[in-house]
């Protein structure tokens, strides 16, 4: 039987993009989840850190609980998933971080055309003005995509804000930092 708490673990999404880590979520998640340090902290209603792994070792990375949090959100949105990615912003990930390209999770959102994360997005103050180091902001991003009802929701929000241009800087890819690479 399959964990009932996949859908609201941060480390899930990772495995799912690391073909690795798969070994993990064969174990873990579709075995033996009452084993699972994440799981029991969860049921219990407990904080689950981002960097605990299943066997209850956590991985001491030279990573800022902002960093996971910001890794987190964006594979949550790769991901599809909106209740993780409310999640990640009710206990505090900024709703306008950035990646190494300058992405915002609403730019992240646009690019897939994920409309239900959009207006979870919107609806938490993202601000569609910000640009990314491409000089993009989310609803062209959207339009790019043709994702025109994304774009639409995104250019129909309220925000009296002027465009906030991104310069150009030098960020590691969060989510290749995640991964080890």
């Amino acid at each position: 039987m399959a964990c009932s708490h996949v859908d609201t673990c941060e480390l899930f999404a990772q495995f799912a993009l690391n073909p690795a880590l798969r070994v993990w979520q064969a174990h873990y998640c579709d075995k033996d989840h009452s084993r699972c340090a994440r799981y029991q902290l969860a049921r219990s209603r407990q904080p689950v850190p981002l960097n605990l792994l299943p066997n209850g070792s956590k991985v001491d990375a030279p990573r800022s609980e902002a960093d996971y949090g910001a890794t987190a959100i964006f594979n949550a949105i790769l991901k599809r998933r909106a209740p993780m990615v409310l999640s990640f912003l009710n206990t505090g990930t900024d709703v306008n971080v950035r990646d190494g390209r300058g992405m915002t999770p609403l730019m992240a959102a646009a690019a897939i055309g994920d409309v239900d994360i959009i207006r979870l997005l919107l609806s938490k103050r993202a601000d569609r003005t910000l640009t990314s180091n491409d000089g993009e902001t989310a609803y062209e991003i959207a339009r790019r995509g043709g994702f025109g009802e994304a774009a639409d929701l995104i250019g129909s929000a309220r925000t009296a804000r002027p465009v906030h241009r991104n310069p150009k800087v030098e960020k590691p890819n969060l989510f290749a930092r995640l991964l080890g690479r």
